[in-house]
């Protein structure tokens, strides 16, 4: 994407804490690093957080959730070594430290990227997109448990084969995406 574009990929919540928490990209002289920043209600800055990927280069934070068990989660793509963008979700304590990461290759090794995340009492779930080892996009849903162990991985290739993918998700009140 052009550097111009990335100023409409953030995300801003005000998490149940009272802060506000903003899901975006920043420079670090060299590429684009994952961040997350945290401010408070009246908008001063409490910590911002980056997380440069295993390649260095560009990482892309798209979404920002305040989970109900209190902790930050963040999702985007992180450049991987040998597997181009990785679909990852971060997450973080509301003081701003990092509890872990997990990032997700998909079988073509290539543009992986996660875009939404929904949250309910015990599973989280993070949506975008997977390629295929054909190349073509699948739709995708990682379920993660909060620690951030996997609970099932969920791929959909469209009747065309083509570009396949999530763009927004919500867990509704009648428990289903």
């Amino acid at each position: 994407p052009s550097r111009s574009s990335l100023w409409e990929r953030l995300s801003i919540i005000y998490g149940a804490d009272g802060n506000l928490y903003v899901a975006c990209s920043v420079w670090n002289g060299a590429n684009l690093d994952f961040a997350l920043i945290s401010l408070t209600s009246g908008g001063s800055e409490r910590w911002v957080r980056t997380y440069n990927g295993p390649a260095n280069g560009d990482d892309l934070a798209y979404s920002v959730l305040y989970g109900v068990d209190g902790n930050i989660y963040v999702t985007g793509c992180t450049a991987g070594t040998g597997t181009g963008n990785d679909f990852t979700v971060i997450s973080y304590t509301t003081s701003g430290t990092q509890r872990w990461v997990y990032p997700y290759n998909g079988s073509g090794n290539s543009d992986d990227r996660a875009y939404s995340l929904a949250y309910r009492s015990d599973t989280l779930y993070a949506g975008g997109f997977a390629t295929n080892s054909a190349g073509n996009l699948d739709m995708a849903v990682i379920k993660l448990i909060p620690d951030g162990t996997v609970k099932g991985i969920s791929l959909y290739n469209g009747p065309g084969n083509g570009k396949d993918s999530l763009g927004s998700m919500v867990y509704g009140a009648d428990k289903s995406l």
